[in-house]
């Protein structure tokens, strides 16, 4: 061997020394690969999970709203001033105004298929039906006595302001189940006359369908599946609409979700939310309580069209579940899809470090999106459960835009409750907290639903009234609000006296600038708390 083949070294070796540098690298890629695959795994798992309990928490937002609003539509049926002019004097033509208002509130809303007064003695005085064509006056001729009905019974014993909802069930009609089958909740709160004397109760029949349709069609945009359970658990909405309405129809009485996953259902029982894996896929649950906050009643309903109910329902007891099922089949997809994509970036990782730190850099910055997004899903107070400052300010900013598209107005209600920071002092912060919730309670209730509620500050709350400039109209919706103030507020054995003063600003007529417009409804509702208890509009 000459020098040079010496200096060089032996061939072989040094191809000896490659090859096992290639296996260290390989192995110690191979090993980082398989820590990849692992944690995007763990990590894709965990975003579905905080996905699904993202839509199960929209969900039950969505059906406490739906809730809100047919409440917010009873209590204002009963404060018509077209039914207490009907009250004092039942004649033709007060009847005809009725039916008018009452018909076109049906055309407004959609959701109802009845509207209807029913008197003292159980015999409806005005009926609006939904038909295919819109809303129709049924005539008195065809007025039914319904007097032997769970719902008017339980309805009409209710003091003021408090409403009366029945179980959601299917639609009866002479008896039979009425077909195509019409999910229906009614609605009742009694009505008074101008002298406070109770003379029988308003009922909207609410169609549940638009409720749970739209839970089927939002669990279509992702990987879960829809369900609705009642308290005893009979679906009322699965993947599978044969498996519903098990406690109305004989030949489904054993279709339960109790019955199909016993072991499950006792778990989810005894848990307000959470998660469950098992062999079949990942459930994840929450507890829904639309009745909890208001000033609500209902029962268990009847088995017969002419029976009494059985028991009252509290509104802890008025409990559905929401249930959202990704089958394991799906998550199985997940981890193959994993499997093939990590075999693909470990090709690319031999090509150098630069795209591992790309790789690795792609992964953080997913993580982090997906938690941020996350954060970001939060635009409501978490005290009043109402939309933050900010968000109000958003919304402010389109209706201003909605305003000037449409060339409509619009008014901005600055509501500041009286010397609330005296309850602070005395009270203590839990019953102030306590307070500004049951406020935000009666204010939800006070407002529309095309209305826009929002706590702006510590005490303050704003209002949105979209298309309306009229002052007389705008004054009458004051003073709604502030009625709402009059019954004192009960925690526990105490009771605290509250008022309110507000400020109202009118686009354009005031401002066309936001700030200008929230300026001036500050300054309305300063002049308003000069006097307390009272509104002010703003003027130059």
């Amino acid at each position: 061997m000459d020098i040079s083949q010496q200096r060089r070294g032996n061939p072989l070796k040094k191809l000896d020394t490659a090859f096992l540098l290639f296996l260290l690298i390989g192995a110690f890629l191979s090993g980082v690969m398989f820590l990849v695959y692992e944690w995007e795994h763990e990590n894709a798992l965990v975003r579905l999970k905080l996905r699904e309990q993202l839509d199960i928490s929209s969900w039950s937002k969505d059906i406490s709203s739906s809730f809100s609003a047919v409440i917010a539509d009873v209590l204002f049926l009963s404060e018509l001033s077209d039914l207490k002019t009907y009250l004092a004097d039942p004649s033709p033509a007060n009847q005809t105004f009725l039916e008018d208002d009452f018909t076109a509130f049906s055309d407004f809303h959609d959701t109802y298929d009845q509207v209807r007064l029913i008197d003292q003695t159980g015999m409806e005085r005005v009926r609006i039906n939904r038909t295919v064509t819109g809303p129709v006056a049924v005539p008195l001729i065809e007025m039914q006595s319904k007097a032997d009905r769970y719902y008017f019974k339980d309805a009409l014993i209710l003091s003021r302001l408090e409403v009366f909802v029945s179980p959601l069930d299917l639609n009866i009609e002479h008896g039979r189940i009425e077909e195509p089958f019409k999910p229906m909740i009614r609605f009742g709160t009694p009505v008074f006359d101008r002298n406070g004397v109770k003379r029988g109760v308003v009922l909207v029949n609410y169609i549940a369908d638009n409720m749970l349709n739209a839970l089927r069609r939002t669990s279509t945009l992702g990987p879960g599946q829809a369900m609705l359970i009642n308290r005893d658990g009979f679906w009322l909405l699965a993947p599978d609409p044969d498996d519903e309405w098990g406690f109305m129809l004989p030949s489904r009485v054993e279709k339960r979700f109790s019955n199909r996953y016993p072991d499950l259902w006792e778990m989810i029982q005894t848990e307000q939310s959470g998660q469950i894996s098992t062999d079949e896929g990942l459930f994840t649950f929450t507890t829904v309580y639309p009745l909890r906050g208001r000033f609500i009643s209902s029962s268990s309903g009847a088995a017969s069209p002419t029976g009494d109910s059985s028991m009252t329902l509290t509104a802890d007891e008025y409990v559905w579940k929401i249930v959202s099922f990704v089958s394991q089949s799906h998550l199985e997809e997940i981890s193959n899809r994993f499997i093939g994509t990590i075999f693909l970036i470990g090709a690319g990782l031999f090509v150098g470090a630069a795209v591992l730190a790309w790789y690795f850099s792609s992964i953080v910055f997913r993580h982090c999106f997906c938690t941020y997004d996350i954060l970001q899903a939060s635009q409501f107070d978490s005290l009043t459960g109402l939309p933050d400052r900010p968000f109000f300010s958003e919304q402010l900013r389109q209706a201003h835009a909605h305003a000037v598209k449409s060339l409509a107005g619009f008014a901005l209600f600055d509501i500041d409750i009286d010397s609330f920071e005296t309850v602070n002092e005395t009270s203590g912060q839990d019953i102030a907290d306590k307070l500004l919730n049951e406020v935000a309670v009666r204010l939800s209730r006070s407002v529309r639903p095309v209305d826009t509620l929002g706590r702006i500050g510590g005490d303050e709350f704003g209002v949105i009234v979209p298309r309306q400039q009229d002052e007389k109209i705008l004054a009458e919706f004051a003073q709604n609000i502030l009625d709402v103030f009059r019954v004192p507020f009960a925690l526990g054995d105490r009771e605290i006296h509250l008022s309110a003063s507000i400020g109202i600003a009118i686009y354009p007529r005031d401002a066309e600038a936001m700030n200008d417009l929230f300026a001036h409804a500050r300054q309305a509702l300063s002049e308003a708390k000069t006097m307390g208890n009272c509104y002010r509009f703003f003027s130059w």
